[in-house]
């Protein structure tokens, strides 16, 4: 077991031991993909501290393995648990309807979520899987492309910062900061616009004065995005006749079905 999945289960078990036990989650150590060694940290912890259980989770990759550690809900009873595995373990774990919250705490953890080559749902399920909670405890205003490198605000219901923050070491492509504490989740739609930076590549021209000349002009006027498949079906016109006009290639016909102003169009 590395430094940092030690220093884990060390502030876990000093969540456990410092007060009540409702409502703490449990805690995914680091990836291991070495069976053998897995089947060491089980029968460590279970030698070791009676009062937790471990098993063995899908990680953050298709194919990696992480030991998830929790609370053994059946250690009062003699150590006896009357429920089987499947009903007590093998389910995610959600911290929602737990009443032992710090009352000077906002329910909500806002941060900011940084992710490359993912969109926001696939990166929030992979920290959602890490930390053992259900998709639905984060709230998000949009999703941002998979395609791209962004960052946007999320709040996740009930957990501390120092969870999240633990997890930037093991998160591949994703990382999280910027934490604090607030009384309402985001939804979707609470947000006033994005801010993009775009880079073109093999960008072919005569001069470097041509180039700078059209990103003064882009940067000073602006431009309306007319590309991608999401942009179709904002005005007037039915997005199957700009559809059909493509596939016979009539361009111009295309071009005008999507462009020419028309009444009730916002442009």
């Amino acid at each position: 077991m590395g430094d940092n999945d030690a220093d884990l289960l060390e502030g876990f078990i000093g969540q456990l031991t410092s007060g009540s036990e409702d409502g703490i989650l449990p805690i995914v150590l680091s990836p291991d993909s070495d069976k053998a060694h897995r089947t060491k940290v089980h029968n460590f912890i279970k030698e070791n501290f009676k009062f937790l259980v471990t098993d063995t989770v899908d990680g953050p990759s298709a194919s990696s393995k992480c030991i998830r550690v929790r609370l053994n809900s059946g250690a009062n009873n003699n150590g006896r648990n009357p429920r089987k595995r499947k009903e007590r373990g093998d389910k995610p774990f959600d911290s929602r309807g737990s009443n032992n919250w710090p009352e000077h705490l906002g329910k909500f953890l806002r941060f900011h979520l940084y992710k490359e080559n993912k969109d926001t749902q696939e990166a929030l399920g992979l920290i959602g899987k890490m930390l053992g909670i259900q998709p639905r405890s984060f709230g998000f205003a949009g999703t941002k492309d998979k395609r791209s490198i962004s960052t946007q605000r999320v709040t996740v219901f009930k957990q501390h910062a120092s969870r999240l923050a633990a997890l930037n070491d093991r998160l591949i492509g994703i990382r999280v900061g910027d934490f604090c504490h607030v009384k309402d989740e985001l939804l979707l739609g609470q947000l006033l616009g994005n801010r993009f930076t775009i880079t073109l590549r093999g960008v072919v021209a005569d001069s470097e004065d041509m180039i700078k000349a059209s990103a003064d002009s882009l940067g000073r006027c602006g431009f309306i995005n007319y590309f991608g498949l999401q942009r179709f079906g904002s005005g007037s016109v039915p997005t199957h006749l700009i559809g059909a006009a493509l596939l016979r290639g009539e361009w111009k016909s295309a071009v005008s079905l999507i462009l020419d102003p028309r009444e009730g169009d916002i442009l």
